[in-house]
């Protein structure tokens, strides 16, 4: 039986348990792997509850990258990004803010059904969706990144654009193979203290790499934990 063409506090339950079965089940094999059947299976839902709420498969995807992306920590890293820096000390500032930001964000998150896990799983094995995600949520946050590399370098080229990517690279390369880290040097449950100053190491590795002197790189690091970057 279809659901209630008017929604009811019975359809709400019904729709957030189709995205809550579809997140953990996308997260954990992948777009391509899950089957519709096998989402309403486990949301207690029928088949058809898909169409009516989300209208396909692919809908309900988006709806769940939509419904990650809004609820993540993340955006507290990102948000740092936002305003375009006043000179060159404050986009190196912003960018060691976010870069511990982003990094406890991704470590926090290592388990679950998450954003970071959703959309390293979209990078891994791209969806049909993969333009849409880009184009909503990536190339957004991406341009800020980038704006304050450019602000550092004083130039805003394609080598820009992939000394943007390494930053982010250091940490999602963390994300990706949290694993190992944790049997190498992290421990299973590394403290906030540790990881803030791994943080640190990563942040001074990307401002020397984008030309910041000691002293710059010294005040960026200083200003990370001194709350003038919200």
């Amino acid at each position: 039986m279809p659901p209630p063409t008017q929604p009811t506090a019975t359809s709400s339950d019904t729709e957030t348990s189709l995205l809550d079965s579809a997140e953990a089940l996308f997260c954990e094999r992948g777009y391509g792997a899950v089957g519709i059947r096998e989402i309403t299976e486990r949301a207690g839902a029928n088949i058809a509850s898909i169409k009516y709420y989300f209208g396909s498969k692919r809908g309900l995807y988006l709806s769940v990258i939509r419904r990650a992306m809004q609820r993540s920590e993340g955006h507290s890293a990102w948000r740092v990004l936002e305003d375009p820096p006043a000179d060159r000390a404050d986009a190196a500032r912003s960018i060691a803010v976010f870069v511990e930001r982003f990094l406890l964000h991704v470590v926090r998150e290592k388990q679950g059904a998450c954003a970071p896990s959703l959309i390293c799983r979209e990078a891994a094995e791209p969806s049909d969706a993969i333009d849409e995600i880009v184009d909503s949520y990536i190339r957004p946050h991406m341009s800020c990144l980038v704006r304050a590399v450019a602000m550092v370098t004083g130039s805003d080229d394609e080598r820009t654009r992939m000394l943007a990517m390494s930053v982010l690279g250091q940490v999602l390369f963390y994300k990706s193979f949290y694993a190992f880290h944790e049997r190498l040097w992290l421990g299973s449950e590394p403290s906030e203290e540790r990881l803030r100053t791994i943080a640190e190491g990563m942040a001074e590795f990307s401002l020397r790499g984008l030309g910041c002197d000691d002293v710059m790189i010294e005040s960026a690091l200083r200003g990370r934990t001194s709350g003038d970057t919200q």
